[in-house]
């Protein structure tokens, strides 16, 4: 399987990665930063050099949430990052002549807020923090506009 994965360099991608490669499939990362790709892995920094049909995208890209300070300016930075990738990995896959069979995108950790005593369930309300606004109804970050079929199987995880 051809799978592209976007943000494959960060905190989840560096460990997916190597999964992927050892269950056998053909890995495309698309970066911002320049990388030396394998045999195992392509790196692309533009959706333009992508070299073939892909059969499942994971979207894994955004700013990093640990690596600064969530200041108002870096906040921006943070939900920027992840509208505008989204936005155009769904205009990407839709110019495909063949469509994508798998789309998983996700977007942060946190939705539930933090505690060190509550254990939160899929039933749980969302937090009232910042990392909840990646996925609230409503939110700035684009709904998939990837029309889901009964050949595309899709999941959107925070």
């Amino acid at each position: 399987m051809h799978i592209l994965v976007t943000g494959g360099t960060g905190f989840i991608g560096s460990a997916l990665i190597p999964a992927l490669v050892d269950r056998g499939d053909n890995v495309t990362v698309l970066s911002r930063r320049a990388h030396v790709s394998t045999p195992a892995v392509t790196y692309v920094s533009s959706f333009d050099d992508i070299p073939e049909q892909v059969d499942a995208v994971i979207n894994l890209a955004g700013a990093s949430l640990a690596d600064k300070r969530w200041s108002a300016r870096y906040k921006k930075i943070m939900l920027a990052s992840r509208v505008e990738t989204t936005e155009r990995l769904v205009a990407w896959m839709q110019a495909q002549p063949t469509p994508v069979k798998m789309l998983l995108s996700g977007s942060a950790i946190g939705y539930y807020g933090s505690s060190e005593t509550s254990v939160f369930t899929e039933q749980s309300p969302s937090g009232s923090d910042f990392q909840p606004i990646f996925v609230r109804p409503g939110s700035k970050l684009p709904r998939l506009g990837y029309q889901r079929t009964p050949a595309l199987c899709c999941c959107v995880w925070a």
